[in-house]
């Protein structure tokens, strides 16, 4: 590895820097996407990175042999500003069957000691089985809960916050953050804020076969802010009590839409104050409709701040203080799956 950073000088000089250790445990299917990503990662927080996957299998390969290799590589781009080049370490580990159990101490070793490690987790279940034993030995892991689909595994996911000492966050939370600021902005306008306790009805929208992570957060972030109580649930329609009566929330799925994705909320209230809202986000788009239909009609733009995935990383890993709000919402996303 020292051959590596054997530096020419000038505008062609690189220079190696490092923030973090990040492990990434990689999967066959998301392997190609998630190499752009750990780049962009790369630039934005540099870090000495470990790709940890699967030893190719095949005539030859060897694959039930106790074989982990690992060589390195570099992750460069360009100094902003400055002539040459920022590089970050990456090293890629390859594991089989019979190695598997040797990951854990292999990463260890390699580790820069007097930098923190963080476990991304971007794959969807089943886990490798030295995941577990991994994660104790980090100081932060950021799962990504939008990669899985059976409730059951959202929940062992939320339920992760805290286990065995490590800090957890989820980047669907991070994904809610253009939502949570919409509607924090919509009930800022007087004629809104005075619905908030009379809200009486709220429906997400989503595509994919089943909802994403991110529709059972917002439901459960609402809740939880609105100080609503779980009191069971009928099929796709949930009901709630909140200080002044009833809530309903109901999921729907739009058929017309297959990527797994939050596609629109919309929320009623009654009573002396009337309201009627919708707010619409096309995927990866960076402004959303919100339709006014009560107790004025009118549609407008909204900027909503969809942030690419390593950006979303990044934020989380910078973030220091606990989330009690994440915590509030995922309970009650967790109690609405189990209802």
């Amino acid at each position: 590895m020292g051959a590596m950073w054997k530096s020419p000088t000038g505008a062609n000089a690189f220079y190696r820097a490092a923030l973090a250790n990040l492990v990434v445990p990689l999967d066959s299917i998301r392997s190609e996407q998630l190499t752009v990503v750990l780049g962009d990662l790369a630039r934005r927080h540099p870090a000495r990175v470990f790709r940890i996957q699967r030893a190719p299998s095949g005539p030859g390969a060897g694959a039930g042999a106790a074989r982990l290799t690992a060589r390195a590589t570099a992750l460069c781009h360009i100094r902003e500003g400055r002539p040459g080049f920022v590089c970050s370490e990456q090293i890629v580990l390859e594991w089989t069957d019979a190695s598997a159990s040797l990951v854990p101490s292999a990463v260890r070793s390699l580790l820069i000691g007097d930098l923190p490690v963080i476990l991304l987790s971007l794959a969807p279940a089943p886990d490798p089985s030295w995941l577990a034993t991994l994660a104790t030995k980090v100081d932060l892991v950021i799962a990504d809960s939008c990669v899985e689909e059976e409730p059951a595994a959202l929940i062992e996911i939320w339920e992760r916050t805290g286990r065995s000492g490590a800090p957890m966050r989820d980047l669907a939370w991070a994904r809610l953050e253009p939502w949570r600021a919409l509607l924090a902005e919509l009930f800022d306008a007087p004629d809104a804020a005075r619905a908030l306790g009379s809200l009486r009805d709220l429906t997400i929208a989503h595509g994919g076969a089943a909802p994403p992570s991110t529709v059972w957060l917002l439901a459960g972030w609402l809740a939880s802010r609105l100080s609503w109580r779980l009191e069971g649930r009928d099929g796709a329609r949930w009901r709630f009590r909140s200080g002044h009566g009833p809530v309903d929330v109901v999921i729907q799925r739009n058929e017309g839409e297959s990527a797994s994705i939050l596609q629109w909320a919309h929320l009623r209230a009654g009573g002396a104050h009337p309201l009627d809202v919708r707010i619409v986000h096309k995927s990866r788009g960076t402004t959303a409709l919100v339709e006014w239909l009560s107790p004025r009609r009118e549609t407008v733009t909204a900027p909503f701040g969809y942030r690419e995935l390593a950006a979303a990383i990044v934020g989380e890993i910078q973030r220091q203080e606990p989330n009690p709000a994440f915590q509030d919402s995922s309970r009650i996303a967790r109690a609405m799956i189990e209802a």
